[in-house]
């Protein structure tokens, strides 16, 4: 016995609409992913800028929230996430 088995004459096309299936399924998960992302980025975005403001009209700068929760995000959620600001 040579080990390999003849594969029959539609093999090809079974295997391409699997591949289709398949491929399919993984943009789906992406486009997925990708939304919820932009939606956490947002409510991130938002829960800074009520953080910051606190009612005020404009934000008071330079008191170390961008930094800190950059700092501490990064350090659990790895650089290029979430964080609030980056040094990309």
């Amino acid at each position: 016995m040579s080990g390999t088995l003849p594969t029959p004459p539609d093999f090809q096309q079974t295997y391409e609409r699997i591949k289709g299936i398949l491929n399919e399924a993984r943009a789906e998960a992406y486009r997925a992913i990708n939304t919820a992302m932009v939606a956490a980025d947002w409510e991130v975005g938002r829960v800074i800028v009520e953080q910051q403001q606190q009612g005020r009209q404009r934000a008071e700068y330079g008191k170390g929230l961008l930094v800190e929760l950059s700092k501490r995000l990064t350090a659990e959620f790895g650089r290029g996430s979430t964080a609030p600001t980056s040094s990309r």
